[in-house]
Order: structure tokens, then sequence, then C-alpha cells
């Protein structure tokens, strides 16, 4: 080496010495802002030295030497930093700590800005999750000053911002359109193989016209959207496609790099539609029959929401969403059901089923097809916006999400979905969080869809078991999903404070409907101990600390089964002052309606209410209100007519508003008292074609599967109401006596103990008017109950089959025919028959009021046959 050389070693060694200082003045200088942002993070969040060092996974000692500046550096990498961050501001961790207010907002503050401030605090790279993109250079200026004015254009709403950027995209397509060739060939066809899909990719890739190189995972994510778009029917992509493709496929990609994989997994893989409203009138010929139904559901529709709607046009959609969570045993499905259209309700059932529907509010949904016109199975791309407004001190922030598929429906659900996991990735951290959220979702899911049917079980007075109910019995279902519910509560809700924001209103409400199905069964079957153990149930959950009362389908439904229960129970008070009737009173059902009005106007998005849509509940709930209303007046009028055609009438409106939901076991029963309304009033004619319309609709329900015995039982009311008209009106005592019979034997099947009882009673007054008749009660009775069917084995057989968590009234009504002396007159037979209904309905007031005196009411209108009598 010569002079010349040695002189420029040893200013290239100066040169690098001098930067090596300049290079640990500069990390000198980050960890100086390092420790100062500490310092920060003490007074603005209220942390300390140990919660820093052990969000830093690092011993306190270091830490305390690095900030009384005795060491300078911390043995630390970038990593450390990101789980400082999510140490500190995790929800969980956040509402675990005994600090102040201000310090938990500061907190949540910090989790909604992301760790990008700490980690260039120390001179790290940002973890940023904005798209970034490989531009050409000479683009670069160009590209900066749009997206500088985009981010400094201030708009009054976002979807202003929204439609600019819909604009762009629009434009950028019809520039790429007009860059083909316009009469360009399907580049990939449906009998290309995966090989040649793969070929054919990355040639197009090499065409020119794109600049971002894309990766291998990048090119096999785009293959597997094609060969999945193509076994769904698409075969035939463009290049235009392709291009729209491949960016979905990118964004996607970028924005979900940094969310949990079991969040990034979810897929909606089906969305089904099936109308729950049908036509009352369909189910007559007779003209003036139709006439009475439409006016009768004209009039209930005047008497709920004539200041909504004008006419009668709603029918009530349920949707079924069911998502995937990236395993093939994964599978969630969404229900709701509502009066609102397929598109709302399936947007109602995602923020539903997801949790974010009291967090979020839909500000922008969008689509529209891709390719050329004339192509076959365009595809669709969608985009869905979703605003959180309590975030960033309550400007909100936004949630976008971008999908595209052959049809517009699942373009939708997916683009909503992507856009509320991106939420839920900034409130779901943890691996074992995300897995338990999936958990949660499923089985909030699963509860929900099984009450609805339990719902319509109730309904049919169906109790025996089911295979949807996991082979269980109605009852036993029920009560499991009642402990799985508090389950949930306890284990998921309190160990992740942030699922209850998301499902805590929807278990309260499970909890109380489940009681109420409960109760509504017990009151079937009159088992008033455990109607009253449910009811006590629902009474505490709506008077303590949940906020569960301000669902009001919830809270009148518990009013309507306490009235029953008031009623089965024998309150004198109650029942002869028809406190249901009176404005003053507390039970007064018009007081229902009233509250029912206002909350639908009003809606509770926190429990799946929308303003001025009709859920299932709320229709349910209608309905028992006319019900409720009917069946008091029907039981306890003796002399008003007026009282027992509205009640008439309110039986009709009651089985409208059934039919809106698709309850049609329901709509016949109530059609069927309306037809012994029509019976006690003298009109022959309408209580004949309504008892044919509950005929038709109950047969309509038959199932080849269903066995005879159930076919048989199932048109128990509509025996009765015939039975009723023949004895009333015509007084064709003998036929009467047959169908009250064949009525009573449907009801034992069934365990409806109520309709036992007035079966009893009816049997009573034909016998009573047939005490000069020469036939024999014994045929009468053989013909419909041989002696076999009292065995012991068929006792055992009934509580096997049927689901009765008690038979003592089957086997005591069972045990009475058999006893009954065959050789006994008329008289004899109806002072028994008639002592048999009085004795239930006074084992009821015993049952409800332990060791008092007295009786029920209607066994006094037995005593002296004005019990559904005829009115004059």
């Amino acid at each position: 080496m010569n002079q010349h050389d040695r002189k420029l070693q040893r200013k290239l060694e100066r040169n690098l010495e001098g930067n090596l200082e300049k290079y640990q003045d500069e990390e000198n200088f980050y960890w100086q802002q390092l420790r100062q942002e500490f310092e920060r993070y003490k007074n603005d969040l209220a942390t300390n030295h140990v919660e820093l060092a052990k969000g830093l996974d690092i011993s306190r000692q270091p830490l305390v030497s690095f900030m009384n500046y005795s060491k300078h550096n911390l043995p630390i990498g970038r990593f450390h930093l990101m789980r400082l961050w999510d140490f500190l501001t995790a929800p969980e961790q956040i509402d675990n700590k005994n600090i102040s207010d201000e310090a938990k907002s500061n907190r949540q503050q910090l989790r909604e800005e992301g760790p990008n401030s700490l980690l260039k605090t120390a001179g790290f790279l940002p973890n940023s999750t904005n798209t970034i993109v490989e531009v050409e250079p000479s683009r670069q200026q160009q590209l900066q000053r749009i997206i500088s004015r985009l981010s400094n254009l201030k708009f009054t709403e976002f979807t202003d911002f929204i439609k600019i950027i819909d604009a762009i995209e629009d434009e950028i397509a019809a520039r790429y359109d007009r860059a083909l060739i316009p009469d360009e060939k399907p580049i990939v066809d449906g009998y290309a193989s995966l090989e040649k899909i793969d070929e054919i990719v990355k040639d197009w890739w090499c065409d020119g016209i794109h600049h971002e190189k894309p990766s291998i995972k990048m090119l096999e994510s785009l293959q597997e959207a094609i060969v999945k778009l193509m076994a769904l029917g698409k075969c035939e992509f463009n290049r235009s496609e392709l291009f729209e493709l491949f960016l979905c496929v990118l964004e996607n990609e970028q924005t979900t790099a940094n969310i949990n994989r079991t969040l990034r997994k979810i897929r909606v893989t089906e969305c089904q539609f099936k109308t729950l409203t049908f036509s009352l009138e369909e189910y007559t010929f007779d003209l003036g029959t139709k006439e009475l139904l439409k006016n009768a559901g004209i009039q209930a529709e005047k008497c709920l929401k004539g200041y909504l709607h004008p006419e009668i046009s709603d029918t009530a959609i349920e949707v079924s969403v069911t998502c995937n969570f990236g395993k093939a045993d994964r599978n969630v499905c969404w229900q709701y059901s509502s009066s609102a259209t397929n598109y709302d309700n399936m947007l109602a059932a995602v923020a539903r089923g997801m949790g974010y529907r009291s967090h979020l509010k839909l500000v922008d949904i969008a689509s529209r097809a891709l390719g050329r016109k004339e192509g076959t199975a365009r595809l669709v791309k969608a985009s869905a916006t979703l605003k959180d407004e309590e975030k960033n001190d309550r400007t909100g922030k936004f949630y976008q999400g971008v999908w595209i598929d052959l049809d517009t429906i699942t373009s939708i659900l997916q683009s909503l979905v992507s856009a509320a996991r991106s939420w839920l990735s900034e409130n779901l951290l943890a691996d074992d969080i995300c897995k338990k959220y999936y958990q949660t979702c499923e089985e909030v899911a699963e509860i929900e869809s099984n009450l609805t049917h339990c719902q319509k079980l109730t309904s049919g007075y169906v109790f025996q078991t089911d295979r949807r109910l996991k082979d269980l019995s109605f009852t036993s279902y029920l009560k499991g999903a009642i402990e799985q519910i508090q389950e949930i509560q306890k284990t998921s809700l309190q160990a992740h404070p942030v699922f209850r924001e998301f499902y805590e209103s929807d278990l309260e409400r499970q909890f109380c409907m489940a009681n109420l199905i409960l109760a509504r069964s017990a009151h079937i079957q009159v088992n008033l101990t455990e109607a009253a153990e449910f009811l006590s149930e629902v009474a505490t959950a709506l008077h303590g600390k949940s906020q569960v009362s301000e669902y009001k389908p919830v809270a009148i439904l518990y009013q309507l089964e306490e009235m029953l229960q008031k009623f089965l129970s024998g309150d004198r008070a109650f029942i002869e002052e028809k406190k249901w009737q009176s404005p003053k009173s507390s039970y007064n059902i018009n007081s229902c309606l009233d509250e029912l009005k206002n909350y639908i106007k009003e809606g509770n998005v926190k429990y799946g209410s929308y303003p001025g849509r009709f859920d299932f509940d709320v229709y349910l709930c209608v309905s028992e209100i006319f019900a409720r209303s009917a069946r008091f007046d029907f039981c306890s009028e003796f002399k008003s007519r007026e009282k027992l055609e509205k009640a008439a009438d309110n039986f009709l409106m009651a089985a409208y508003y059934a039919s809106k939901i698709g309850l049609r076991l329901k709509a016949s029963h109530l059609l069927a008292n309306a037809s012994r309304a029509c019976c006690r009033l003298g009109d022959s004619d309408r209580a004949q074609k309504l008892a044919d319309v509950t005929e038709n609709i109950i047969k309509s329900q038959m199932k080849p599967t269903d066995v005879f015995s159930y076919q048989e039982a199932i048109l128990a009311e509509v025996n009765l109401a015939r039975g009723e008209r023949l004895l009333l009106i015509d007084g064709s005592l003998t036929e009467a006596l047959k169908l009250f019979l064949l009525s009573l034997k449907g009801a034992i099947y069934l365990g409806f103990t109520r309709l036992i009882a007035e079966n009893f009673y009816n049997i009573a007054r034909v016998c009573d008017r047939l005490r000069t008749s020469k036939l024999k009660f014994a045929m009468l009775l053989a013909k419909h109950f041989e002696k076999e069917l009292f065995s012991k084995e068929d006792l055992e057989l009934f509580d096997a089959t049927k689901g009765w968590e008690r038979t003592q009234v089957a086997t005591k009504t069972m045990k009475f025919l058999d006893n009954i002396d065959l050789d006994a007159d008329w008289e004899t037979i109806a002072n028994l028959f008639k002592a048999e209904a009085k004795s239930i309905w006074h084992q009821w007031y015993a049952e409800a009021n332990p060791g008092k005196e007295g009786n029920h009411p209607i066994e006094d209108a037995i005593d002296s046959y004005k019990f559904l009598c005829r009115l004059k």
C-alpha cells in the first residue's frame, strides 16, 4: 500500500469513527425518547415500574436502572414493545385495573391509536396495517398528491368520502377495460385444469399492465378464489375480472395480515330465506269466512300499527345466515325474523350473531357487477362500511370490508363480515379469546334457534322428544338450555368482559324466554307450582340488576303469564272484578298493548329490535295479548253478549298475528276458540265454518311420520268446538257426546289438562240432558276408551313418549273412567263428571293456595251450569 492509499485509509477510518459516534448519539436519542414515553405512561396510564417490566417481559431492576439513568439502554427488542402495548391496553386488563376513569380512558385511546407511536419512539418501523402497494417510481409523486388531498379533505358525512373512492375505483376499472382488446376472449374457461389455471394466472400477470409484484402466497390465493368460483358455476374469466379479483384478494390479505386466524377465516357459506307469514283465508273456500278473516286482519293492523303503515303489506321473513370459522366442523347459523325486507333481515342476522349491533352502525353498503354486460355469471363486488361512534373521542372510527363473489347476497354479507371482523380484531387479540369467541358465538346462536323451535312446539302442544333438541323432551331441553346460559354467563362473560358487550343482552333475553316457555307449557298442563317457579326466575331477572326489563316483549309476556297464573289459581278478586279489563288495574291488558306500540315505534337495538320493525317476539307478544284477553272473557263472561262478541273478535285477531309468524297450530287453536265463542252466541253457521278452517289448518301440518294417535289427538279442540255447537245450538246430544269423548282422549294424549276439565264438564252437561235416554253411556265410552288403555304399561308409555314431567292428571283421568259404574243412570254419570270437572279446578286452587279454605270461582259456575253457557 503506497502513502496515498494509507492516507485514504486513515481518512476513511476517521469518518467511520465519526459516523459510529453519530449512530450512537442517534441510538441514545431513541433511548431517551423511550424513557420519556415511559414517564408519560406512568402519568397518563397510571402505570408503574412493576407493570412496565411485566409488560416488557423483563425483570424490574434493569427498568429501574434505565429510568434513573444508571443504565442507558434496555435488553429489549421490537416484540417486547408490542407486548407492552398489548399488555397495557388489553380490554380485560383495563377492566380489572383499580385505576381512575381518566387513566382507563387514556388506555382505551392508546388501544385505538395502536402501537405505532411507541415503536417509532424507540426507532422501530411502525406496525402498519395500511395498504402498502409498490408503485412505478414515476407515479410516486402524483399518488402522494392524491393521498394528501384525500387525507386533508373535510367531509360532512363519511359516505361522501366513500362516494369519491367508489368513483375513483369505477374510473380505474373503466380505464383497465379500455386498455384491453375490445373483443377479448375469456382467458380461463370451465375446462381448465388446476395446472392450466396456474399457468394462465402467471401469464396474465406478465402481460405488462400490472406493476405490483405478487408474492407466491398472493398468486395461490388468487388461484384458490378462481377454483372456488368455478365450483359455484363461474365458467369463464376475462382479464378485467381477474384484475378486480386480484385487487380484492390483495386488499383482503393486507387488511387481515394482523388479524387472528380464527377471525380471518370467517366465511359466509349460505343464506336462506323463508316466508313465515301465511294467509288464514287460504284454508277456506267460503267467501263469507274469507271476508270475516280478512276484516279481522284489518282490525288487528289498526289496533297495533295503523299509524305506522297505511295498509296490510308486511310479510314476516326468517333469514338464516351460515358462516364457517375455518374448519369443516366450525359452522354457525345466525337467524333473525321480522317484517323487514330480506335485505334488512340478513344484515340484522349478522349484526346480532357477531355481537356488534349495539356498537357499530352500518353507514354504507354498495354492490356492482363486474366484467362485460354480455358475459355470463358475472362477478359482483360489494363493500360495507361500519362505524363505531364511541371511538376517537366520539368522532367515530370506520371499518370497511370489500368482497367479490358470484352472487350479490354472498358478496354483501361477506363484505359486512369482513368489516365487522376488523372491529373484532381490536377487541379480541389473544388466540384463546378468539377461539372462545367462536364457541360462545356458536352456543348463543344454537340456543336462539332452538328457543324459536320450542315456541313453535308449545304452540302445537307438542312436548315429546324431538330430534332437533338432541332427542330430549321439550322440558328437559329447556331446563338444560337455562343451565347452559347460566354457565356461559359465569364463565365466558366473567372471564372475558368484552364478551359481555357482545352477548350479555342476548343471554339475558334467552334466559327469560326459556323460563317463560316453560311457564307456558306448565300452564297448559296446569302445573301451577312449576309455573310459579319459572315465573319467579323471570321476575328476579326483570327486577334485578339486569336491563332485560327494557325488552318489552319479555316484560309483557311475563305479565300475561302472571295473569294466567292468577286465573288458573282461582284469584277471586282478579276473576270476579275482571281486572284485565280495568283501566286502573296493574293487570290491564290494554296497557300492555300501548306499551308494545311505543316499543315498536322506538325499538331497542341492544336487544335486536329496530324502530318500526315487527320481529318474531313482537308478533308473538301481540298475539298473546289478544288471545289472553279473549280467553279470560270467554271463561268468565256469563251475561254480556257484547263482551263475548269482543272475545270472539280478539280470538280472530290473535290468530291473525299468529299467522304472521307461521304458527299454524297456534292459529288453529285460536280459531277453534273463536268457533266456541260463536257457539255460545248462537251463530251456528260461523261456528261451523271456523271449525272447518281450524281442521284444514291442522291437517295441513300433519306429517306421514306422525302416529295416528297424535293425528287424532291434535284435533281435540276442533272436536270440542263441534261438540259444543251440537250441544248448545243443534241439540244433537248423542253426537255431541261422541265428540266430547274423542276430544277427551286427545286431551289426555296431549297432556292438555284444561281441555280435560272442559270435556268433563261438557260430558256432564250432555248426560244431564240425556236423563230419559235409553242409550247406554257404557257403549259410547267403550268405543273410545278400551279397557287395556288404562294398564300400568300404557301409563308408563305416556310418560316415556310424551315428555310429560308429571302424569297425575292423566293417570287420575284414566282411573276415573275405569272406575265408572257402567250400569249407572245418566243423572249419576252427569254428577260424576261434573264433580270430576270441579275437582280439577279445585285442585288448581288448592295447589296455588295451600292451607286456604275456599274454592275456585269456576267451580260455582260449573255447579249452576253457567260456565261456557249459551248467552241469550
